[in-house]
């Protein structure tokens, strides 16, 4: 019985090191999924403002058609 428990001396620091490695991974690609939504978003907003622009631009020049000589 001695022997069995001084064989497993050191498992339980080794599963919790394994475990805590695990862990941060884990923390580690949910910061890493975080900053890429906040560029997509930002990108997205970019875009958005772009083709508002396009649009706006767009319809002037419908408007002015007319009047081109």
């Amino acid at each position: 019985m001695k022997t069995t428990a001084h064989s497993q001396q050191g498992v339980f620091l080794i599963e919790a090191l394994i475990g805590i490695l695990i862990f941060s991974l884990g923390v580690l690609a949910m910061v890493a999924l975080g900053t890429t939504a906040v560029s997509a978003q930002s990108d997205a907003q970019y875009r958005t403002e772009a083709a508002n622009l396009a649009t706006e631009i767009a319809s002037e020049i419908s408007l002015h058609a007319d009047r081109v000589p």
